[in-house]
């Protein structure tokens, strides 16, 4: 049995820590965890609605064999003594090179910024302002401002107080144990509602998948730079489409293989956020015929691709299927070579009911 630590202090928030400890404590979750409860000492810790709660142990005792430990939110996280400020640092140090999971939520995370744990990592924190002059604090590129999400890079895992479930799930993820599925019924639950969560996970085995090998094919199209930023990415990719149906050069060139629209993702860098050339157009016979003033030509390599076939509106389903791409791959144990994925846009179907063919590349 793994055991799974929640760090208290008295006035915790027992809402930010009920989400995540029930769902590891739940089988219909998650399997195999033991949830325990420390703090700096013994006594009976009351939480911000009453509730009494007697530590298991004191972070003294924490063993290092655990799969990690989530810092509930206080507002006694600001008025810890040096002493033990100093040893709950360094277990968060300890834990975080040995590549173990740490959470923080609401002013749990604002410890962890004041003392210099998020410095290399993506994070939030409640209150910016509070943390951005701080004297250890030297990570201001990568705070990432939400009000009812979490933050996870890796192992590590932040969240405001209002975002208790988001960053549940996000640690649930971070353990690496729990399938994408169980984790986004556990959300849909207690975000859509019992029904809808129950339809999702259904649905969620009739995603139609196979391992294929394709030869190269040729694309031209329109291209634009993405960048992973909700702020941006989705007008520039919608753009990109508005502006390929007005470009009769491409929709109408003679040598088109069949009627399909693709749209492909490749050129991928990873520095504080993904990017990605995103071109989209159509595929042809790959001939030296011209190629007209700013239209793009590449070729898709030949290879080993996961082709995933959804169906519907692209508007809703797109951004459920890239959203949970990362847990198809995992329950398939498929790893992604992040060098060219594509969609291809069937032909003959109405724009509401769109047949989606979506190649996937993988080692």
């Amino acid at each position: 049995m793994k055991e799974f630590i929640f760090i208290i202090l008295n006035g915790f928030a027992d809402w930010e820590a009920a989400f995540l400890s029930a769902a590891l404590n739940v089988r219909e979750f998650s399997t195999g965890y033991a949830v325990k409860y420390a703090s700096i000492d013994k006594e009976i810790k009351i939480s911000t609605g009453g509730l009494k709660v007697i530590p298991h142990m004191t972070i003294d005792e924490i063993s290092d064999e655990v799969s990690g430990i989530v810092l509930v939110g206080s507002y006694n996280w600001r008025k810890l003594d040096n002493e033990i400020s100093g040893k709950i640092i360094n277990l968060v140090k300890k834990f975080k090179n040995n590549g173990k999971v740490v959470g923080a939520i609401c002013d749990a995370a604002r410890y962890l910024a004041v003392n210099g744990i998020l410095n290399d990592c993506r994070h939030t924190v409640n209150d910016f302002e509070e943390i951005k002059n701080s004297e250890k604090y030297t990570n201001h590129k990568n705070f990432i401002y939400t009000d009812i999400d979490s933050v996870i890079d890796g192992k590590m895992v932040t969240a405001t107080g209002t975002g208790a479930i988001c960053f549940a799930a996000n640690v649930m993820r971070a353990l690496g144990d729990i399938s994408e599925k169980n984790i986004n019924f556990f959300y849909d639950m207690y975000t859509l509602g019992y029904p809808k969560a129950m339809e999702n996970f259904n649905k969620a085995d009739k995603i139609n998948y196979e391992i294929v090998e394709i030869n190269e094919k040729t694309i031209i199209g329109l291209k634009e730079r993405i960048k992973d930023d909700n702020d941006t990415m989705f007008k520039k990719i919608a753009d990109l489409w508005d502006n390929l149906f007005k470009e009769e050069r491409i929709l109408k060139n003679n040598r088109r293989i069949n009627d399909n629209y693709t749209g492909v993702y490749y050129n991928y860098i990873m520095d504080d956020r993904l990017e990605y050339d995103n071109l989209v157009g159509c595929e042809i016979f790959d001939e030296n015929g011209e190629i007209y003033k700013n239209i793009m030509k590449i070729n898709i390599p030949s290879g080993k691709y996961a082709k995933f076939k959804i169906l519907g509106d692209p508007k809703k389903i797109l951004a459920e299927f890239w959203g949970n791409l990362d847990g198809y791959l995992k329950e398939r144990n498929l790893e992604r070579s992040f060098n060219y994925d594509f969609e291809e846009y069937i032909g003959g179907n109405g724009f509401d009911n769109v047949e989606i063919h979506i190649y996937i590349g993988i080692k």
